[in-house]
């Protein structure tokens, strides 16, 4: 028994010192990563730049807190004491700084600690109770007596095994273990010996493994204290908190540090600023900034009036407007900015508050001046003082001593520029900036600011061109071209892009400059733009709207220029108007370089352009050219037929035909001419009424092709119908009638073959068959090789057609049952060929719909 206590003693004794060890190594390792620690030589703790968040500090109930807890430690206030929280916006340096003790001094306060917001917590507000871990990892000390800030923007810190007034919150967090040793002490064995004497055997035993087994919890947690981290290295949150102990009887603190000038900071003030403040504390703040006109002060007196709603008031109270005045007239520029913004956010300001706005739009400093002319300007359409308030200091501001970023004053008059039917106003507000005065670095971010704006802003628009390409200024039109053709180069296809009109010329005559350099700038910032057209411009039965003219004018400028700049295709093609993009590429075919005017002919074929209205627009020998400039862009030759668009007018039906094919991505055919014209005669009119061989070869070419001739075949014809001096119709027309009997002969003897006749009902499945024949020209004649069948090639039509002039004749096949088909009542029968080389012809029989059909033997 004496054994069994003895041994029991020595592991309790054994499991205490492991305890104590496991505290040595901690705080050895402290020490050793202390020596090792770079941050260590980091600059002195009060170099560090650092200020106040007002708007943080004006929530008492953040600021005067009864504890503060990070999850691991609990900070109370001593006995008759309380905290103050001071939260700090932190700048990171050139090198690491520390923020220690030393850091910022409150004469009537003690710096405790300071809280290091989790990731997330952001601007707002983080609870002073414990924060939350993120789920799967442990909880860690975030209240530390210094941390380093990284010129990286990381904040670093290291584990405190004290913090005056804080104590361990929660036992059960491994890090209240890692600080607190004793805490992951186990109580050994409760039981006395007296109990153990009455147990039995089993019950020892099993008592010894429960004991085993919270030996081995016990080593698993210390493994687990022992591997948990002592240094921290996050983001640097937005705000770090320095919490204070001060006198509960303190009513004021006076701060200090490097960063900051010395500040008394009235406590009861502070509490009494709350949503609504009272005038009697807006009094005493008031009466604190004439004693102490420092800028906390007055940026804690802009803050107090912004974080209520004592501006937005149809009157402001005297004490409100006394105080807002005095922030205005004060020395700090950070005061009056956040001041400033907010009287000119203010949807319907006071008269009070319009006459602090007035006497902000004088401030000294640029971006405060920029701030309240903002503010102006969004009223200026509802206010006429406040315009003319606006523009009388937008007169001065490039003349201030600091006066603001040039492209930050252009971007406030453009979001504060009024809508487009406003011309007063914008004209106002054109004239109020004098470009010549601005710098020219400066001037290239504004007139940039102005590029964005043009395809949404009226305003930006009558900049760009009135005071930026319109100047007087060789040097600030060349910048301003060079800002548009940059802008231009980066182009994505989708962006908007700038309304192009009439009113716009400056544009247009700097496309046709006599300096290349600026001509090139021009054509390039031309892809920027656009020609406006109405969305009823793009339906099938639109007219043309005067904005094709614009676009005829510039397509000639550039057709003018050799070579044609590159880029008044894709401006063409970018046109969203039927009308404008035809009437573009109908001028860039005609008249550009070969490569531009081919890639604009290209682009007409399969356009679904209205282009007949474009071809409406030009005359005769140019409506050939643009053929003829199409044929030979998509086929690298030009057809005979092209000068009857010569001969005919506008209205003619070969205009309407040749613009739908073209436009519907079918490169009409020389056969498909012929169609346009109401019979070959009327054709043939027109060769006799000229003496222009051209037109004669054109008529020629145009019957020729229609059955099936080549163009050999087409000029052999139109080299008999020149030789005709007098141009008689009744010799051009025995002409065309023997060539087209010589052609027709031609392509049915090239399908001579036998052929298997047959009769159907196409609305059936009736079918007769008449038994096998050959087809074949004999004598120039069409003959079948069995029976007597008179065959004919009609002159009525142009077509290739074999008529059967008797069809009575198939009685000669004597085949049974061929009485009923009623052949003998039918007066003819038009054979025309198929695709697939067969012949049929329809026909009207005494029972119905019939046809006559010719199958090449070959498909049976």
């Amino acid at each position: 028994m004496h054994q069994q206590v003895a041994r029991h003693r020595i592991r309790r004794w054994m499991s205490l010192l492991v305890v104590v060890a496991m505290a040595i190594n901690v705080q050895g390792q402290d020490i050793l990563d202390q020596n090792n620690d770079p941050d260590l030589h980091a600059a002195p703790d009060d170099a560090l730049a650092f200020e106040i968040d007002m708007a943080r500090l004006l929530d008492a109930g953040q600021t005067l807190p009864t504890d503060v807890q990070d999850g691991i430690w609990r900070l109370s206030p001593s006995p008759e004491k309380r905290l103050l929280v001071l939260p700090l916006r932190i700048t990171p340096s050139a090198t690491p700084r520390v923020l220690g003790s030393t850091s910022i001094r409150a004469r009537g306060g003690k710096l405790l600690a300071y809280m290091i917001p989790p990731p997330g917590a952001g601007d707002g507000n983080p609870a002073f109770g414990a924060p939350d871990a993120p789920a799967g990892q442990t909880r860690i000390p975030r209240l530390t007596r210094s941390l380093t800030v990284t010129p990286q923007g990381r904040a670093r810190w290291k584990m405190d095994r004290s913090i005056p007034g804080a104590a361990v919150a929660d036992p059960n967090e491994l890090y209240a273990l890692k600080i607190q040793p004793s805490l992951a002490e186990g109580n050994g064995d409760s039981n006395d010996r007296a109990a153990r004497a009455n147990q039995d055997r089993q019950a020892r035993l099993q008592e010894i493994e429960a004991q085993r087994a919270r030996a081995r919890e016990q080593a698993e947690l210390r493994k687990r204290i022992l591997a948990l981290p002592t240094e921290f290295d996050e983001p640097l949150p937005p705000v770090v908190l320095a919490v204070f102990e001060v006198r509960s009887n303190t009513t004021s603190v006076d701060l200090s540090n490097s960063a900051i000038q010395p500040w008394r900071l009235a406590l009861d003030i502070l509490e009494g600023l709350g949503r609504d403040p009272s005038d009697a504390i807006l009094e005493r703040l008031n009466q604190d900034l004439t004693s102490d006109p420092s800028a906390l002060s007055l940026r804690l007196a802009a803050q107090a009036l912004i974080n209520s709603p004592l501006l937005d008031q149809s009157e402001l109270r005297p004490a409100v407007a006394s105080l807002a005045r005095r922030v205005l007239d004060g020395s700090d520029a950070q005061a009056r900015h956040v001041l400033i913004q907010a009287l000119a956010a203010i949807p319907t300001p006071s008269p009070e508050a319009l006459d602090l706005l007035r006497q902000a739009a004088k401030d000294n400093d640029g971006p405060n001046r920029l701030a309240a002319l903002g503010g102006l300007l969004r009223l200026a359409g509802t206010d006429a003082a406040a315009l003319e308030s606006a523009l009388a200091a937008f007169a001065v501001v490039w003349t201030m001593p600091s006066p603001p970023p040039a492209d930050q004053v252009i971007a406030s008059l453009l979001t504060r520029s009024l809508a487009d039917d406003a011309d007063e106003i914008n004209a106002k507000l054109v004239d109020a900036v004098d470009w010549s005065k601005i710098a020219p670095p400066a001037r290239e971010l504004a007139i940039k600011k102005v590029v964005e704006r043009a395809p949404d802003s009226s305003l930006a628009r009558r900049w760009l061109d009135a005071k930026l390409l319109g100047a007087a200024d060789p040097a600030l039109v060349r910048q301003t071209l060079t800002v548009l053709a940059d802008a231009a180069k980066s182009l994505a296809p989708s962006a908007p892009r700038i309304d192009l009109s009439d009113r716009e010329q400056t544009l247009l005559k700097l496309l046709a400059s006599t300096d290349k350099s600026l001509r090139d700038l021009a054509w390039t910032s031309l892809t920027l733009y656009r020609i406006p057209s109405a969305e009823s411009a793009n339906t099938p039965d639109s007219e043309p709207g005067p904005e094709v003219d614009l676009m005829v004018k510039i397509t000639q400028t550039a057709s003018s220029s050799a070579p044609t700049p590159a880029t008044v295709l894709p401006f063409v093609n970018a046109q969203n108007g039927w009308h404008v993009r035809a009437a573009g590429l109908v001028g860039l075919a005609l008249a550009s370089d070969p490569p531009t005017s081919a890639a604009a002919a290209k682009a007409l074929v399969g356009s679904n352009l209205p282009l007949t209205h474009a071809l409406a627009r030009l005359t005769p020998p140019d409506r050939r050219k643009l053929a003829d400039r199409v044929y030979a862009a998509m086929t690298g030759s030009v057809p005979l037929v092209t000068p009857l668009l010569i001969e005919t007018n506008p209205e003619h039906p070969l205009s309407d035909l040749w613009a739908a094919q073209v436009a519907a991505g079918n490169l009409p055919t020389p056969g498909l001419w012929r169609r346009a014209f109401e019979g070959e005669q009327s054709m043939l009119l027109i060769a006799s009424a000229t003496t222009d061989p051209a037109i004669r070869t054109a008529v020629a070419a145009a019957l020729v092709a229609a059955v099936g001739g080549d163009q050999a075949a087409q000029q052999d014809l139109a080299d008999a119908f020149n030789k005709v001096q007098d141009g008689r119709l009744t010799d051009l027309m025995d002409l065309w009638h023997a060539k087209r009997q010589d052609l027709l002969l031609k392509q049915i003897a090239a399908q001579a073959r036998t052929y298997r006749f047959a009769l159907v009902r196409p609305d059936t499945t009736e079918r007769l068959d008449l038994g096998l024949a050959r087809l074949e020209v004999r004598e120039q004649s069409p003959v079948l090789s069995v029976g007597n069948v008179s065959l004919a090639i009609p002159q009525d039509t142009q077509d290739l057609v074999v008529r059967l002039t008797k069809p009575s004749e198939l009685a000669n096949f004597a085949v049974n049952g061929l009485e009923a088909w009623g052949l003998d009542q039918v007066i003819q029968i038009d054979l025309e060929p198929q695709p697939d080389g067969s012949w049929v012809g329809s026909f009207n029989s005494p029972s119905g719909q019939a046809q006559l059909i010719l199958e090449p033997q070959s498909l049976r």
